[in-house]
C-alpha cells in the first residue's frame, strides 16, 4: 500500500482538485464528507465490511456495460477480450468502473443522480483520463441500471478516491492481470 509521501503529482492534484471542489461555494456540495475525502483510502476486506453479503453478492453478478464505440459486456472475475483489447489501445494498465449514482445504496431521484454523475465526469475529464460511458445493471436486483464511466489511465488509489468522494460502497477495478474486481470502500 503506497503511503501518503509515494503519491503521485497527478494523484495530488486529483485529491486536491476535489477537495477545493468540495469546500468550494460554486463546486458541487454532495455531503457532509465532501472535506474528508483521504488521500490515499484503504480498500475494506470482505470479512470488515459493513455491507450485507446479499449486497455484495448483487454486485458480484451484475453486468457492467461499456457504451464506447464497440459497446460490450463484462463481468467481475473474468477475462474480458474487449475490455483487454481496449486497455491495450489506450495502452493503460488501470482502469475502473465507477458510478456517483445512488451514494451508499440510498435512492435518489434521477436528477440528483445525473448531476452526481456529471460532477463525476467534470472529475475525470479535469485530469485527462480516458472516459467511456457505461452502466451496471443486474437484472436480479431491486435497482434500476446505475449510469456510470469506465474511466482509463488512472491509479487504484485515483479509483478509491472517487469511489469515496462520490459515497459508493465499491468499484470495478481492473489492472494489468485484466480481470475485473470489485473493491470494497467500507
Amino acid at each position: 500500500m503506497k503511503g501518503k509521501k509515494d503519491l503521485s503529482e497527478m494523484e495530488r492534484q486529483m485529491v486536491q482538485g476535489m477537495r477545493q471542489q468540495a469546500t468550494s461555494k460554486n463546486g458541487a456540495n454532495w455531503s457532509h464528507r465532501q472535506d474528508v475525502v483521504p488521500d490515499n483510502p484503504e480498500s475494506v476486506p470482505l470479512s470488515q465490511s459493513v455491507l450485507n453479503k446479499d449486497l455484495i453478492d448483487a454486485y458480484k453478478s451484475t453486468c457492467f456495460h461499456v457504451l464506447g464505440v464497440k459497446p460490450f459486456v463484462f463481468v467481475l472475475g473474468e477475462y474480458s477480450p474487449d475490455l483487454a483489447a481496449l486497455m491495450l489501445a489506450k495502452k493503460v494498465s488501470g482502469g475502473a468502473f465507477i458510478t456517483a449514482f445512488n451514494p451508499y445504496s440510498i435512492s435518489l431521484s434521477k436528477s440528483e443522480n445525473i448531476t452526481r454523475n456529471d460532477s463525476l465526469r467534470k472529475d475525470i475529464t479535469q485530469n485527462d483520463l480516458v472516459i467511456i460511458d457505461g452502466y451496471g445493471e443486474n437484472s436480479e436486483a431491486e435497482w434500476e441500471k446505475e449510469d456510470s464511466y469506465l474511466i482509463l489511465g488512472l491509479s487504484l488509489n485515483q479509483a478509491k478516491v472517487l469511489g469515496v468522494k462520490y459515497e459508493q460502497n465499491a468499484i470495478v477495478w481492473v489492472n494489468e492481470n485484466l480481470i475485473p474486481d470489485l473493491v470494497l470502500l467500507r
